[in-house]
């Protein structure tokens, strides 16, 4: 080749544009393939975590019903240092 070398060559500049594109697209569509499965993941998540909230919740409300029923203190007291027992 004279003149220019191998940048002036046509195939070489299609090549590298080629590349770019291609290099490009791929990385836009890997960007937004992640962030929308990270969306859903967090959304799943979200929900899985709310449900057994939910769960944990309605347990708690049973337990603190069956406990009144039966009588036990449920109110919350400050906590006092146990005194020392000697002998």
């Amino acid at each position: 080749m004279t003149g220019g070398g191998l940048w002036h060559s046509f195939a070489i500049r299609l090549s590298l544009w080629f590349a770019a594109v291609f290099t490009l697209s791929a990385v836009v569509l890997f960007a937004l393939l992640y962030f929308l499965l990270a969306s859903f993941f967090e959304q799943s998540e979200r929900e899985v975590i709310q449900a057994r909230l939910k769960e944990c919740a309605a347990n708690l409300l049973k337990f603190s019903r069956k406990s009144r029923d039966a009588g036990a203190d449920l109110r919350v007291r400050p906590y006092t240092k146990p005194t020392p027992r000697c002998g």
